[in-house]
């Protein structure tokens, strides 16, 4: 059962009055706060402090409880472990030596030695001492300008000419020289009527040593002629040399036809 409460205000206040203060009942909510209410009207400055403490707890609190919170979120989300970063180191490898100089190297100094005395059985003897060596002196050599035109001329182009001339006897080194001679064949009669047998043939002997470009410089007669020429061109010789090559060369051949007796084929004589 709850019992009436009044409340006397001290001093000059009066004591309340009302169908509310009198006999009536208060339940323990509202008479908490009738309290709290008398109490900020009696001490202003209590009812500050104690509201400032109950909102300080419950600031430290809430700290408290967001200290938690965030912790665990740290323990859950765990930083990655760091992987460490290989990084590749090239070694250089050390410079090689310079190169040994050879231009500006001075010569070692030559020392006079001695050569011990030993026992030998040999007549030579062998001085004891080097010889003195002389310094040697290089020849000076003398530029010579003095030239020739022929020196200037191309070797292909003489050598050319060489091969599409034909050179005389007095042009080259060793004339032709023949090593097959084969004699004429005559016909019976050849000579009748001929009154000077003497043929002279102009031909050019090859460098492979055969006969070319047979000339008649001097005739007997015609049959006797022919005859000669056929033979000319059967003949082998040994060409001509001009520095060493061998050249095409002309060459003067006299022919005198001498008769037999009682025949009148006769023979040939190369004169």
């Amino acid at each position: 059962m709850y019992r009436p409460v009044t409340a006397c205000l001290p001093g000059s206040m009066q004591r309340p009055s009302g169908p509310a203060s009198r006999g009536s009942i208060l339940r323990p909510n509202q008479r908490k706060g009738s309290e709290m209410s008398t109490l900020f009207q009696l001490n202003p400055e209590a009812g500050r402090r104690r509201f400032l403490s109950l909102a300080g707890g419950v600031l430290v609190s809430f700290l408290i409880l967001l200290g938690i919170s965030l912790a665990q979120k740290t323990q859950l989300e765990a930083p990655p472990v760091p992987v460490e970063e290989l990084r590749a180191i090239t070694m250089l490898e050390p410079p090689p030596p310079p190169p040994p100089e050879f231009g500006n190297r001075e010569a070692p100094p030559m020392h006079p030695f001695e050569l011990a005395e030993s026992p030998s059985t040999s007549s030579v003897r062998i001085a004891a001492s080097p010889p003195e060596m002389k310094p040697i002196t290089r020849p000076v050599a003398v530029p010579d300008f003095s030239f020739a035109l022929e020196a200037f001329r191309p070797k292909s182009d003489e050598m050319e000419l060489e091969i599409g001339h034909v050179f005389r006897r007095s042009e080259v080194d060793q004339s032709p020289i023949a090593v097959y001679q084969k004699m004429p064949t005559l016909p019976p009669g050849i000579l009748f009527g001929v009154e000077d047998p003497r043929i002279t043939l102009m031909f050019v002997v090859t460098s492979d040593g055969t006969v070319d470009l047979v000339k008649l410089l001097r005739s007997a007669d015609q049959d006797l002629d022919k005859a000669m020429i056929e033979t000319i061109k059967e003949w082998r010789f040994r060409p001509a040399i001009r520095n060493g090559r061998k050249v095409a060369c002309w060459v003067q051949q006299p022919f005198y036809i001498i008769r037999k007796q009682g025949d009148d084929r006769g023979f040939a004589d190369f004169r």
